[in-house]
């Protein structure tokens, strides 16, 4: 017999040293979720060939020393020992040096409040510790983790830690991953990660950082990800303003995510380093303008991704993203955008995706994307502009555009939309013009759109709906004119739909009196809403 599976049952104690004896194989025993209050020594010292302990969710308080004696022979290993939670409030001085070939170890829930080096003594092999969800845990000291050297994962979260020794990460050369979010820690000391070489992912989100001294993250030469979100940040720049660079160093870094602090300032020097970063996200913070600059991206040439969402931007001036030359997507969300200057795109000849969705916009100015040619023709493919004050769209707005596949101009003001203010868009899939005031549509205003799939007018003021509009539309799957203010539905020739690709239309909640067509003309049509 080789697995034991005891979990879910209500074991009070261990089972004996005699009835362990008979299974000299066993590889793997799980007594998860039962009501065990302590292992005593040498509670495995038969089990040789034990190479997974399963011991989470008992009422596990004290382990005696030795408890894991003999557990390991020569030659083999246990790989995964786990006594989560447990309400454990201190483990033993070397608790754990008989596990020597020990690969994963997770301590959650308990009661313990500190840890150092006598706890990890022996684990030369660890490759993973998990030590999270330990509300009682306030501190690690010097050193704690300094015989783990083979150690790659450390997750260190959801703790309730307030600060951490300057030297507790020393010596944990191969370390890749190592998350300390969600607990409660106000600083870093300079040089806190300079031993971790082989870092690649730091999570130091969702703590109470207020600021950050330059050099905390001195050393951290393979770095690629770094989280700092949800933090009380207010400014990257330390009282001196002495230009100092708070990134310095991190030249292999592909992903920052400083969102959901209270940033007002930013300096440029910061970024300098920079090179290789993919994603910035600096979202819901108190940025405006005077820091979001040229001279802010200037470096960050490789930049693909920039999150500026739920900040203070009023106006994006024209030189702002002139560095960004490899910009995907581009996501302001939620600022307090009056104006965007004409060529303030200008440099983004690959970007993607716009978002300018719930700021203040009140109109387009006619050149914003009339960079684009024929020689070097637009690659973006959703745009959105929700949520602002456009009240007319101008005739060609969007020419440029040609491979444009969704738009979104739901919830502005729009009244009327200009003579073909939708020339170009013949790879248009999608089409948002829900929520504005529109009472009339010219019959040709959708000519253009000869591939759209998806259109959706509802919540506007339109009185009568005239499925000539469609006449063009021979894609058109989807429509909804929901909300609007329809009396009637006027057709002309009814054969020319026979073939038409329509399959949902809703006109629920409108005052419909008259019905001039039978509707069954669009054979295709698979759902209608007329309630």
């Amino acid at each position: 017999l080789e697995r034991i599976d005891l979990s879910v049952n209500k074991l009070k104690s261990m089972i004996s040293i005699s009835t362990l004896m008979k299974f000299a194989n066993l590889k793997s025993l799980n007594i998860s979720m039962n009501r065990l209050e302590m292992l005593k020594s040498e509670s495995f010292s038969c089990l040789t060939n034990l190479e997974s302990l399963i011991l989470h969710d008992n009422n596990i308080k004290t382990i005696e020393p030795n408890a894991f004696k003999n557990l390991v022979k020569k030659n083999s290993t246990i790989t995964n020992l786990d006594f989560g939670s447990n309400p454990i409030e201190s483990l033993t001085k070397n608790i754990f040096d008989r596990l020597n070939n020990l690969n994963l170890l997770t301590i959650t829930n308990s009661r313990l409040k500190s840890l150092n080096l006598s706890h990890f003594q022996g684990l030369s092999n660890l490759a993973i510790l998990t030590v999270k969800e330990n509300s009682h845990l306030h501190a690690i000291e010097d050193m704690s983790f300094v015989n783990l050297t083979d150690l790659v994962e450390l997750d260190l979260s959801y703790n309730n830690l307030t600060e951490i020794a300057a030297n507790a990460f020393n010596c944990l050369f191969r370390l890749n991953d190592l998350k300390l979010n969600s607990n409660s820690i106000e600083r870093l000391h300079r040089d806190q990660f300079a031993s971790l070489k082989s870092l690649i992912s730091l999570n130091l989100s969702q703590n109470r950082l207020k600021r950050i001294e330059p050099g905390s993250f001195n050393g951290l030469a393979s770095l690629k990800s770094l989280f700092i979100y949800e933090n009380k940040l207010s400014s990257l720049d330390n009282d001196d303003d002495d230009g100092s660079n708070l990134f310095e160093g991190l030249t292999e870094l592909t992903l920052l995510n400083l969102s959901s602090n209270q940033i007002t300032k930013c300096g440029a020097n910061h970024f300098r380093d920079l090179a290789n970063l993919n994603e910035l996200n600096l979202s819901s913070n108190l940025l405006d303008e005077r820091s979001i600059n040229a001279e802010l991206f200037g470096n960050l040439s490789a930049l693909s991704t920039l999150i500026l969402s739920n900040n203070q931007m009023k106006t994006i001036n024209g030189s702002t993203f002139s560095a960004l030359i490899n910009l995907k997507t581009l996501e302001m969300l939620n600022n307090k955008l009056t104006h965007i200057d004409d060529n303030a795109f200008e440099s983004l000849l690959n970007i993607e995706l716009i978002c300018l969705g719930s700021n203040h916009l009140t109109e387009l100015n006619a050149h914003l994307f009339n960079y684009f040619n024929r020689n070097n023709p637009s690659l973006l493919l959703n745009l959105s502009l929700c949520n602002n004050n456009l009240v007319e769209l101008n005739e060609n707005a969007f020419s440029s555009l040609v491979n444009l596949e969704i738009l979104n101009l739901d919830s502005n003001r729009l009244i009327q939309l200009g003579q073909n203010c939708f020339g170009g868009l013949g790879k248009l899939l999608e089409l948002k013009i829900s929520n504005n005031l529109i009472d009339h549509l010219d019959s040709a205003i959708f000519k253009p759109l000869s591939n759209l799939h998806s259109l959706d007018l509802s919540n506007n003021s339109l009185d009568e709906l005239d499925l000539s509009l469609l006449n063009d539309l021979d894609h058109l799957t989807t429509m909804t004119m929901k909300n609007n203010r329809i009396k009637s539905i006027l057709i002309g020739n009814e054969s020319i739909y026979h073939r038409h690709l329509l399959r949902s239309l809703n006109l629920s909640f409108n005052d419909l009196e008259t019905i001039e067509c039978s509707l069954s003309c669009f054979r295709n049509l698979h759902t209608i809403h007329l309630n």
